[in-house]
């Protein structure tokens, strides 16, 4: 046996090696090589990405949702110039512990054509509301929600009788 017999084997698999890459080339495989811009497929894909094409998108404003509607009940005794509360349901769009700033907020709203009062009760509250008052819920929800947008942090005071 012969010490060159191994490299036989390597020499013969590393001309076949060569052999294919020789066969796999340029001239046979031109497609291969040519730049990716063009071919047909990189035509279509540009003609999809390319925005300039597209009609521009419409615009859509985002919509805030509607706050919920919040209704405090209480069974505190609420007195309006030191007369009892006639409804049940009231909009409070202002609520203070001074007085003064409840009077202040009033006649700001009063200036501005807006019919509003101060309610007190007796643990020293003072809260603004509106002169739409219920004693019917959906009634002063209606009047609430159309309010809205003048008062968002307005809420429904509900008088336990």
């Amino acid at each position: 046996m012969c010490i060159f017999a191994p490299m036989k084997k390597v020499v013969l698999l590393l001309a076949t090696a060569a052999i294919s890459l020789a066969a796999c080339s340029q001239k046979y495989y031109p497609a291969m090589y040519q730049p990716a811009e063009a071919s047909p497929v990189a035509r279509q894909m540009s003609l999809l990405n390319d925005t300039a094409a597209l009609p521009p998108a419409p615009v859509v404003e985002p919509v805030a949702p509607e706050p919920a509607v919040r209704i405090t009940e209480t069974t505190d005794r609420y007195t309006f110039n030191g007369n009892d509360a006639r409804f049940t349901y009231y909009i409070v769009v202002g609520s203070f512990a001074n007085a003064d700033n409840a009077a202040r907020m009033r006649q700001d709203l009063v200036r501005q054509g807006i019919a509003a009062s101060v309610a007190s009760n007796d643990k020293g509250m003072h809260r603004v509301v509106l002169d739409e008052a219920s004693d019917d819920e959906a009634a002063i929800r209606n009047s609430l929600a159309r309010l809205r947008r003048q008062f968002p942090d307005a809420w429904i005071l509900k008088l336990s009788r």
